[in-house]
């Protein structure tokens, strides 16, 4: 998870959060640690059992934690109901994963962190804002001489991805250029800094974080497609004139978006 956020892939680090809980509720459940703490069950059950519960609490602390940066709130919600006198933020990240730390007493009071999601109440509002919605842009097709809407003028974009007006991704330059010399960051271990030929007389620099994915030998040479209009922007002290491309899965791949063949520096991509 930790890596995920340096890389700034925030809902690969949610989703790792969320797979731990998903995990930790079904050990919960396999275990029945409730039916154990009856007066009738021996002392191994009631030692299974709070065993079991521990681990659930250990489960919902280091919850706690890592979902800190994303749902503050709630995550300080349920640091009270574990009982923990310790302030949420003055607890050091690396501690989530400490699953020998001391159980305290559970808060006597709890309420559930989120609300169940109702089907029927979101369609129902969804419908009420389609309602309440502005007429004057839905065309009147009882009208003679009324023109009917292009079926393809209001299609939704595909889940997770947001549709970007054609004008605006115009603005955006991409040029060719080739990598001329390759230096580590003066002030930052994950960073290089990387000369470009763009077919200036002066070239350009730019700071990429790639270092754990590329030896500076390996980039040598290799001709990338840069963002050429981007502002530019001081980097750890080091101001960086545009943005290599690249591409990255949840593998934790990182490929540089490169050029088959050879063509001239600095030529622009369309």
């Amino acid at each position: 998870m930790t890596t995920s956020l340096e890389k700034h892939r925030y809902k690969e680090a949610l989703r790792t959060a969320m797979t731990a809980a998903q995990h930790g509720n079904q050990l919960l459940q396999a275990s029945t640690p409730w039916k154990h703490l009856k007066s009738e069950v021996g002392a191994t059950g009631r030692i299974e059992s709070l065993s079991s519960l521990a681990f659930g609490w250990r489960i919902c602390r280091y919850l706690a934690i890592v979902t800190n940066p994303f749902l503050p709130f709630s995550a300080q919600r349920l640091w009270n109901m574990l009982g923990i006198e310790e302030d949420l933020n003055d607890t050091n990240w690396n501690q989530a994963i400490d699953w020998s730390v001391p159980v305290c007493n559970p808060s006597s009071s709890y309420e559930p962190l989120f609300k169940r999601l109702d089907v029927d109440e979101i369609v129902k509002e969804e419908q009420s804002l389609v309602e309440d919605a502005p007429q004057s842009n839905k065309v009147n097709h009882d009208v003679k001489g009324g023109k009917k809407e292009k079926k393809n003028m209001n299609k939704q974009a595909p889940e997770g991805i947001e549709y970007l007006d054609f004008d605006t991704f115009m603005k955006v330059e991409l040029r060719t250029g080739k990598i001329v010399s390759v230096e580590d960051h003066p002030n930052a271990d994950r960073l290089f800094v990387v000369t470009l030929d763009d077919g200036s007389n002066d070239g350009r620099t730019i700071c990429a974080g790639i270092k754990e994915y590329y030896s500076a030998n390996e980039l040598l040479d290799k001709t990338v497609v840069f963002v050429a209009n981007l502002q530019p922007r001081p980097l750890r002290g080091v101001l960086s004139q545009g943005m290599m491309l690249a591409a990255d899965d949840e593998d934790g791949n990182v490929k540089l978006v490169t050029i088959d063949g050879e063509i001239k520096t600095g030529s622009l991509v369309r």
